[in-house]
């Protein structure tokens, strides 16, 4: 098998390894009283009733996998996804927008406080959350609008702002993220997640809208001006960060526990057991990759050549979220970025093979997931795309773009390299 094909084949395995339809069913069990997650029980009243909610690119795929096993005791809830798509019977699903907000947003963030404020104390509820959920569910808080909501995130996305920072923001500007959303409802619940963060912090999964803020308003103020952008954000942003009232809450509500079911670490572990399938040697080298593009092609063409082979091809894995400050007008995102930054160091390696991708499937403003190189996909042009951020587009034309449509999972990005002996 070629090792274009064998990296191919150990991305996909990473992929399977995160599916939510292989994990739920592992975790919880229906119980007498009601369920479990793993080791923990959750007896449900009989006064009272059980609602399922979620949101992120994964949670129609995790309520597919949840709801065959607790549907006779689910009342209803309200699902709120990117992609349109089958619902299970009972639920509403609102499909709304991703990367950036919209009116579809709003009504899904309206809907999701209206439920929480009317579910009683005797009431519990199951939230399935996701990355992606940052845009797909929003109420700004006034008098910031929808539209001034969507420029500052617009800003801090093109530029090379790890995630978590640009959270930090939107919880400030938000009447659900950082824990607002459970400070609304007398409810229990519990939230399962996938996390797509590195260090699986539950404060920055999908902006955390019911646990704990451990963030301030002077760190979403400090964020924005070490950007650079804080005189170009609109004033009612910087008013709302300026009031002591807009402050995130900082103590965990009792009563809602938070089960992480899957992370990148998992899908690593997938592609390890792959890659060893296939006759290779396996190095898990770090599941904490950040900071900007480039930095990291050069922390992984280290990381390449100070590995040694033997007789069987060495493959190394990485996992994490580089960012890439946009500067072109192209087609392309980070990952397929980070795949022609390496094709320029190893264009002379011929052994060397190198794919790097989104989990969810979809790579900045592309439909491809990322890429696939080696040296001969080398061309002196490519340095223009690299410049534009028109990375798709040089390799479409080289055959080495990564398609996988949308995966009903997210667990941030994975990058393979293959070390041939």
């Amino acid at each position: 098998m070629p090792d274009k094909a064998r990296a191919r084949a150990i991305f996909a395995a990473a992929i399977e390894a995160v599916r939510p339809q292989s994990l739920i069913p592992r975790r919880i069990q229906k119980t007498a009283e009601g369920f479990s997650v793993e080791e923990e029980d959750f007896p449900l009243s009989s006064e009272g009733k059980l609602y399922l909610f979620g949101s992120g690119k994964a949670v129609l795929p995790m309520a597919d996998a949840i709801y065959p096993i607790l549907k006779e005791k689910i009342a209803g809830g309200i699902l709120v996804s990117s992609y349109h798509d089958a619902c299970p019977k009972g639920l509403t699903l609102i499909e709304s927008c991703h990367p950036y907000p919209c009116q579809k947003s709003l009504e899904a963030g309206r809907a999701l406080l209206s439920s929480f404020e009317k579910m009683q104390r005797e009431d519990f509820f199951i939230y399935l959350l996701s990355g992606g959920s940052s845009a797909l569910i929003e109420v700004p808080i006034e008098p910031v609008t929808l539209e001034e909501f969507v420029l500052t995130t617009q800003l801090l996305l093109k530029k090379s702002i790890p995630i978590g920072q640009i959270n930090t923001v939107r919880k400030h500007l938000s009447q659900i993220k950082g824990g607002r959303l459970a400070r609304v409802t007398a409810a229990r619940g519990v939230v399962l997640a996938i996390s797509d963060v590195i260090g699986d912090d539950l404060e920055a999964i999908g902006s955390a809208p019911l646990f704990k803020d451990g963030t301030t308003r002077e760190d979403a103020v400090s964020v924005l001006q070490k950007a650079g952008i804080w005189e170009e954000v609109p004033k009612s942003v910087r008013e709302v960060l300026c009031n002591p009232e807009s402050e995130t809450p900082k103590k965990e509500r009792m009563g809602i526990s938070h089960h992480i079911i899957a992370n990148n670490r998992r899908a690593l572990e997938g592609a390890k057991k792959a890659a060893l399938e296939l006759g290779m040697k396996v190095q898990i080298v770090t599941d904490t990759l950040a900071g900007d593009v480039c930095d990291v092609a050069d922390f992984i063409m280290k990381k390449i050549m100070a590995a040694s082979t033997d007789k069987r091809p060495l493959c190394l894995l990485f996992g994490g979220e580089p960012t890439v400050e946009v500067r072109g007008s192209g087609k392309g995102g980070r990952n397929q970025q980070l795949c022609l930054l390496l094709l320029e160091k190893i264009r002379h390696h011929p052994k060397i093979t190198f794919l790097s991708g989104a989990t969810d499937g979809i790579d900045g403003n592309s439909e491809a997931a990322g890429g696939v190189v080696s040296a001969e996909d080398y061309a002196s042009d490519m340095h223009d795309y690299l410049e534009n951020n028109d990375a798709f587009h040089y390799l479409k034309h080289h055959d080495a773009l990564l398609m996988t449509g949308p995966t009903g999972t997210n667990v941030m990005d994975v990058m393979i390299a293959i070390k041939g002996a």
